[in-house]
């Protein structure tokens, strides 16, 4: 999902690509600190809990174009997400008490193909909307396009 221009396809265009929000890393940090105070091995251990939820949080990736969403996540266990406007459900968002105070959150995506949980989204209701506003715009230029081919059958 990195490189979005050699993804788009014929006329998409890219829309939004949502930000990770990096205060979601705070907590681990906290953690890490409090095991960086156990002898030995705690240094260590705290080390590596960061940079592994740095790794978790830098393979989430989610895009929205005039045609689709595309996103992942996961690192052991990944899920991918391309989906077709018009496939798309439902788009909610869930934030805690701090997700709520830095805003961040969940963004979720339901679709036809079954539903995607984004966590720590910067922005997430800034997300729902543009995902929710390419809908109503594909759904209006699709019923565009009926009515073309409907009245050119009829001149016909």
């Amino acid at each position: 999902m990195n490189n979005i221009e050699t993804s788009l396809r014929g006329d998409e265009n890219h829309i939004i690509t949502a930000k990770v929000s990096m205060v979601a890393v705070i907590p681990t940090v906290i953690l890490g600190l409090v095991l960086s105070l156990v002898p030995m091995f705690g240094l260590i251990l705290a080390g590596i809990i960061i940079v592994v939820k740095i790794i978790k949080l830098k393979s989430i990736s989610l895009v929205v174009t005039s045609k689709r969403i595309m996103g992942h996540y996961g690192i052991v266990k990944q899920k991918i997400m391309d989906a077709p406007l018009n496939k798309v459900n439902t788009v909610s968002v869930e934030k805690g008490l701090m997700a709520s105070l830095f805003n961040y959150g969940t963004v979720c995506v339901s679709t036809s193909s079954g539903e995607y949980k984004l966590k720590n989204i910067s922005s997430p209701d800034q997300i729902r909307a543009a995902i929710m506003e390419q809908v109503d715009i594909f759904e209006e230029e699709k019923l565009r396009m009926q009515a073309e081919q409907l009245a050119r059958a009829i001149n016909k």
